[in-house]
């Protein structure tokens, strides 16, 4: 009789879950942004950048006033990052090597970065029938990042033009240490990732049914851990021994997301 019951109560468990979880789709755009907070140097600014997303969801109603919903979604963000500076650095001799005298180098240079993620988020919702707000977690775990990277350098000795450096690199894999060691001239020795494998932040959002399946998603998902590799985080201006020293700075990305959901 006890094992009854215990099997009656394992089935109405059942039933109440499956009666009161729904699951569905999303799909959506989105515009992001990667920067260091407060940290940037002159000369460094960021644009943002269009991607998509979408994924699968399923709701879980927990009490009257809370539901429950974890998502499994791919998202592709990215940034637009632009460096215009000027810095004083020793001018060689191109055949010889010899130190020609110290020459002003212009520098323009822009990343048009995409990363693509796979993310995790599990989100607590609140509200009613027809508005709901939610807020949660998100781990996001890095596929690929890839960019289209261009940098000019014109270099003026003793107000005489030196000659200009330009790099014009397609498809960067920032996930393969010789695609883009040859950009980072203070980069480690030893091979490694630019980017870190695993995103972890926070989402806020609010969603609006539209009919009784159907519904809109405002987000915003904000990156609390650091992007890039402290390995690469150095200087753009070189110090008195013309070394271009390490810096201690987070880059997060900031993502604005629109979607529309259908639950099943």
């Amino acid at each position: 009789m006890t094992r009854l019951n215990f099997l009656t109560a394992i089935l109405l468990v059942a039933s109440f879950v499956t009666i009161q979880a729904q699951v569905g789709v999303k799909l959506g755009g989105n515009l992001s942004i990667t920067g260091g907070y407060f940290q940037s140097e002159e000369g460094e600014t960021a644009g943002f950048k269009p991607g998509f997303q979408g994924g699968l969801f399923y709701n879980l109603n927990v009490s009257e006033k809370m539901d429950l919903m974890v998502e499994l979604n791919y998202e592709s963000r990215g940034t637009i990052s632009k460096k215009d500076y000027t810095m004083n650095f020793p001018v060689q001799d191109p055949t010889t090597g010899t130190v020609l005298g110290i020459g002003q180098y212009d520098v323009s240079q822009e990343a048009n970065s995409v990363q693509s993620y796979i993310n995790l988020p599990i989100l607590a919702v609140f509200g009613g029938e027809k508005l709901k707000y939610y807020v949660g977690p998100n781990v996001g775990f890095l596929l690929s990042g890839k960019a289209d990277f261009t940098r000019t350098i014109d270099i003026t000795l003793a107000d005489t033009p030196a000659g200009t450096i330009e790099t014009d690199l397609e498809e960067v894999d920032w996930q393969d240490y010789d695609s883009f060691k040859n950009i980072f001239t203070t980069a480690p020795a030893e091979d490694g990732d630019f980017l870190n494998s695993v995103m972890v932040g926070i989402n806020v959002g609010a969603m609006y049914s539209i009919s009784e399946n159907m519904f809109l998603d405002l987000r915003v998902s904000q990156e609390l851990t650091d992007s890039t590799n402290d390995h690469y985080d150095n200087s753009i201006y070189p110090s008195d021994d013309f070394s271009f020293e390490s810096r201690s700075d987070s880059d997060r990305n900031l993502s604005f997301q629109l979607s529309i959901g259908y639950k099943f």
